[in-house]
């Protein structure tokens, strides 16, 4: 009788611990954690972790010394255009920033020849809601509502990613919005060889607003 009440009691204990362990779990799991910060200054010279597309001609891209430190680089210079990517989840209070300096080499105003960033929006199914970009262009009407036309020096830009959507002309708390896509590009629409453009960037950071 004695040894069937110590083993009820240690069963019991036991599935005490149990109970304990499993209330931990769920609240960890239903918990919301953290996430991690995004840096990349390239200074460990290459464009790892990033998509590299080009829709044809002369493109290029990669790390180079420029301006004083490693910058990534895209490039094109005959016909059609050349991007860098990076996807990252959407939170509305984090904070994207980064420096760019967009070059434009043209000797005649068309065709189109540009260079810049577009911030893109996108849903569970990669499927583009909205985006907004920085373009410099050597045709600056060719710009759409939701294009800012720059310089080809060198900035730091800054902003929240609830304030880009809204440029983007979308709701910052729309819930279909799942990812957002930051990308680097070159577009020489033209034949001739001697346009060019040069997109440089740096210090890209997601910062946790949170």
């Amino acid at each position: 009788m004695k040894k069937k009440l110590v083993a009820e009691l240690s069963r019991e204990r036991r599935m005490k611990v149990y109970f304990g362990m499993l209330c931990i779990l769920i609240l960890l799991v239903l918990t919301p954690s953290a996430h991690a910060a995004f840096v990349d200054d390239f200074e460990h010279g290459n464009l790892l972790g990033w998509l590299v597309s080009a829709t044809g001609g002369n493109g290029s891209t990669g790390v180079a010394f420029y301006n004083g430190s490693q910058m990534a680089y895209v490039s094109n210079s005959y016909r059609y255009s050349t991007s860098i990517s990076h996807d990252f989840s959407y939170v509305a209070s984090d904070s994207m920033s980064f420096d760019m300096e967009a070059a434009v080499l043209s000797y005649h105003e068309y065709p189109f020849v540009g260079g810049g960033t577009t911030i893109s929006f996108l849903n569970l199914f990669n499927i583009k809601l909205g985006s907004v970009s920085l373009v410099n262009t050597n045709q600056p009407y060719s710009l759409g509502s939701t294009s800012y036309l720059i310089d080809g020096l060198q900035h730091h830009y800054s902003a929240s990613m609830a304030d880009l959507a809204s440029l983007a002309g979308l709701d910052a708390n729309n819930p279909a919005i799942s990812t957002v896509s930051l990308s680097f590009w070159a577009d020489c629409s033209t034949t001739n060889s001697n346009n060019s453009a040069t997109v440089f960037f740096d210090n890209v950071t997601i910062s946790d607003g949170a």
